[in-house]
């Protein structure tokens, strides 16, 4: 995933190496995933937090903030199958499902506010996965 727009020099590790990453950069976190070669595309935030009202923004929010190359990796999706790798994630406290013109957007923003909430809004890998 190199590109001019997103500025993400992506490089292909190892599932062992993602482990490491993982354990070392806890703002990583899976932006895109090539399902025609069956791949995750990973992106480290650091400590930055998710105020935008939908995912694509937050992402050109942080790339705008970085002000050059944003490192990212890339590992197959088997990884997910991994039990050190279910083991070790973050169950997500709720998923908010709605139909249009219904204010999600209005309680996801609101909850983003805090900083003790992970408000992703729209994530295209989650969104592909579902």
């Amino acid at each position: 995933m190199r590109g001019a727009r997103s500025r993400t020099v992506c490089d292909a590790i190892s599932r062992t190496e993602l482990r490491r990453k993982l354990r070392a950069h806890p703002g990583l976190i899976p932006v895109s995933i090539d399902l025609g070669r069956s791949r995750l595309y990973w992106q480290d935030f650091g400590q930055y937090h998710f105020y935008e009202s939908f995912f694509h923004k937050s992402l050109d929010a942080f790339r705008a903030l970085t002000r050059g190359p944003v490192s990212g990796f890339v590992t197959d999706m088997e990884v997910l199958r991994e039990d050190w790798f279910r083991a070790d994630a973050l169950p997500p406290s709720g998923f908010i499902f709605h139909a249009g013109r219904s204010r999600s957007t209005l309680l996801s923003r609101s909850l983003a506010r805090s900083r003790e909430n992970l408000v992703l809004s729209e994530p295209p890998p989650l969104s592909q996965i579902l």
